[in-house]
C-alpha cells in the first residue's frame, strides 16, 4: 500500500510555542546572565591591580600654622633739639643730656667752638645757646648781641680758680723768694701772690740765682723764674690772667680807661714774653705738664682748679696706686692771691635756649655731676662749701680767699690784650 505523506514538517514533532513573549523568554535570559559575567570580570579586572599596588602613605594632618605675633616696637617720639655751642665736656655728657630729655623734653646737642669762634661768627641761625668759659668772653658776647639787637639772657652756670700746678720741690724754692707761701707736704696746697711775681719776674731772677738753689741743686736751669701760660692772644685763661694780673699792680682795682690798660700792658707783658714757649690751649699747657712727669721739663703751669681737682677726683674713684696716679705725691696747686674765679656762663638767645641754660644753674643732678664729675664750683656755692664737699671726696682745696673785684670792660680790655705779646 502505498505510503501516504503528509505535507511537509506535519507529521514532525514540533515545539510548543504559545506566544510570542514565550518564544522569546530564553535569549533574554541568556543576555542577562552574559552582561552579569561582563560585569563581573571586569570589576574583577579593575580591582586585583588595586589589591597589588602598596598602600599609599597618608599625609598626616597637619595643623594650621599661624604666624608669630610679635609685638610692635615702641617709636619714640624725635625729641626737639636745641643746639649749643661751646668747648667744655659738660655739655656733651651722656648723663646731663638724659637729665635734660627727661626733664625739659628736649635733645641737647652741642659743638666745639671756643670763645674767639663764637665771637668772630655771630650772630647764629642754629644754635640758640652760647657757651662762654670766663666773664671776659661773655661780656664781648654780649656787647655784640646788644648791636646786633638780639634779646639774651645770661646764667652763670659754675665757677673755676685760676691757679699753679707745680712740683713741691718749684714751690719750695718760690716760697724762699717770698712769692709764695709755704706748703704743708700733707695738703699739697698753697698761694701765689701775684703782684709779687709780677714783680719778681720784672726783675729777671733766674733759677739759680734762688738761694737753696746755687749751680742747680733743686732746679737745673738759668731761665727766667716764670710760669708756663697759654698765648694770652689765643687763650681765655691767659686773657683772665692778664686782666688779674694788670688788677693786682694796679693796686687791687680794675682799670677802667684804655691809657690806663695800656701802662699796666707794658708793665705785666714779660710774664708772657719770658717764657720760652707758649701753648694755644689751657687743656694742652696742663695735659703736657702733667704727661711729661718731670719739672725739668715743665716745673710750673697755670691752670684751672678744676682740671687739677679733677684728675685727682680720678685717682679716688679709681683707687689708683701711687706709681700709676694722675696727680703724683709730689705735685702741689698754688692759688692766685688776690683769688682769681673764672665764671663760664650760658647765653640763651631764644626762649627755648633760656631754658635750658637755667636748666644748668637749678637742676640738682646737674649742678651735682658739676661739682662731683667736673670739679667746678656750682652755682650758689662758696668757696668753704666747695672744699667742704672735696673733702668728703678725699681731696683737699682752698677755701675762701681774697677776691679780685671784677675784670674791664670790653674796650679796656681790648687795649690791654693789644699791648701784650
Amino acid at each position: 500500500m502505498n505510503a501516504v505523506h503528509s505535507p511537509p514538517g506535519r507529521d514532525r514533532k514540533q515545539k510548543k510555542t504559545t506566544s510570542i513573549t514565550g518564544y522569546f523568554r530564553r535569549p533574554w535570559i541568556d543576555l542577562a546572565i552574559f552582561c552579569v559575567a561582563v560585569v563581573f570580570a571586569v570589576g574583577t579586572v579593575a580591582v586585583a591591580p588595586a589589591a597589588r599596588r602598596p598602600p599609599q602613605a597618608v599625609s598626616p594632618v597637619r595643623p594650621t600654622l599661624h604666624p608669630t605675633v610679635r609685638p610692635t616696637p615702641t617709636v619714640q617720639p624725635k625729641l626737639p633739639q636745641v643746639h649749643i655751642v661751646g668747648s667744655v665736656n659738660l655739655l656733651t655728657d651722656t648723663d646731663v643730656r638724659q637729665e635734660l630729655r627727661k626733664t625739659l623734653g628736649l635733645d641737647v646737642t652741642a659743638t666745639q667752638l671756643g670763645s674767639s669762634g663764637i665771637l668772630q661768627r655771630l650772630p647764629f641761625q642754629r644754635y640758640k645757646v652760647y657757651y662762654l668759659p670766663n666773664q671776659i668772653a661773655t661780656q664781648q658776647v654780649q656787647d655784640k648781641l646788644s648791636k646786633l639787637n638780639l634779646a639774651n639772657k645770661t646764667f652763670p652756670i659754675f665757677r673755676s680758680r685760676l691757679v699753679v700746678a707745680t712740683y713741691k720741690p718749684i714751690a719750695d724754692l718760690l716760697h724762699t723768694l717770698g712769692v709764695a707761701s709755704a706748703v704743708n707736704p700733707k695738703d699739697r696746697i698753697g698761694t701765689i701772690d701775684l703782684a709779687k711775681y709780677v714783680a719778681m719776674v720784672n726783675a729777671g731772677t733766674t733759677w739759680e740765682q734762688i738761694p737753696g738753689n746755687k749751680n742747680g741743686q733743686v732746679f737745673a736751669s738759668n731761665a727766667p723764674v716764670t710760669f708756663a701760660t697759654p698765648d694770652p692772644q689765643q687763650s681765655a685763661i691767659s686773657q683772665l690772667f692778664a686782666a688779674e694780673a694788670a688788677y693786682a699792680v694796679n693796686g687791687d682795682r680794675v682799670p677802667t680807661d684804655a691809657a690806663t690798660a695800656a701802662r699796666l700792658a707794658q708793665e705785666i707783658s714779660p710774664i708772657f714774653s719770658a717764657q720760652p714757649a707758649m701753648e694755644t690751649a689751657a687743656d694742652t699747657a696742663f695735659e703736657d705738664w702733667r704727661s711729661a712727669d718731670d719739672m725739668a721739663a715743665n716745673p710750673a703751669t697755670l691752670t684751672y682748679e678744676n682740671q687739677y681737682v679733677q684728675d685727682e677726683l680720678i685717682d679716688q674713684r679709681t683707687g689708683q696706686q701711687t706709681g700709676s696716679k694722675l696727680i703724683k705725691d709730689d705735685m702741689v696747686l698754688l692759688y692766685l692771691t688776690p683769688e682769681a674765679f673764672d665764671v663760664d656762663s650760658l647765653i640763651g638767645v631764644s626762649g627755648t635756649g633760656d631754658e635750658v641754660a637755667a636748666a644748668f644753674m637749678s637742676d640738682p643732678k646737674i649742678t651735682a655731676l658739676t661739682e662731683q664729675r667736673y670739679a667746678f664750683i656750682p652755682p650758689g656755692v662758696s668757696p668753704d662749701q666747695y672744699a667742704a664737699a672735696m673733702g668728703k671726696l678725699r681731696v683737699t682745696v682752698k677755701g675762701e680767699l681774697p677776691a679780685n673785684n671784677g675784670v674791664p670792660s670790653t674796650g679796656v680790655m681790648s687795649a690791654l690784650l693789644k699791648g701784650l705779646p
